[in-house]
């Protein structure tokens, strides 16, 4: 499924508005069911084409670089500051464009992920721009502290079958060739 421009911005624009309603009526199942539906893999592979952002915490950052790496090699657009920020450009105006341009987060999750209040942080005004987050598990813990309307998918255990997995939802193919 292809989406036009037009489309895009009225999908973010309904997905703000759930997300808002869900802050409001955090109980109301009918909201979270009609914004869950906003993250459907064609949803997510659209908002995909503008950009994939991972975030991390520094202690994460191997297993960032690793999960670049896969995703560059399948052609995914990624935005990972240790390889797309140069060394004399302003690293806060890289990250703050980079965020903006993307339509997904990839949010690498662990103990240290958790406790990282900036991270969560970015996550949080990502979600509240209307854009996906997606969570991805490096190192088991209690994902569920961080709230994210996307089931998260877990790494910590096979990286390739967490690769396809993930792969399945940002480009509809679970085709791995690392």
């Amino acid at each position: 499924m292809s989406f036009g421009t037009t489309d895009t911005i009225n999908i973010i624009k309904r997905r703000l508005m759930l997300y808002k309603a869900v802050q409001e009526f955090p109980d109301n199942q009918r909201i979270r069911n009609a914004l869950i539906r906003t993250y459907a893999n064609e949803y997510i592979q659209a908002a995909a084409e503008d950009g994939v952002y991972i975030a991390y915490a520094r202690n994460d950052e191997l297993f960032a670089l690793e999960l670049d790496t896969a995703l560059r090699q399948v052609d995914v657009n990624v935005w990972f500051d240790q390889i797309n920020v140069d060394p004399d450009e302003d690293w806060e105006y890289a990250v703050r464009t980079a965020l903006n341009r993307s339509g997904v987060m990839i949010l690498v999750v662990s103990p240290s992920a958790i406790a990282d209040f900036e991270l969560r942080g970015e996550a949080e005004t990502f979600m509240e721009a209307g854009k996906i987050v997606i969570p991805v598990i490096n190192e088991p813990c209690n994902a569920d502290l961080l709230q994210m309307l996307v089931p998260p998918i877990d790494f910590s255990d096979n990286f390739d079958f967490g690769l396809r997995l993930l792969l399945q939802s940002i480009v509809g193919t679970s085709h791995v060739n690392v």
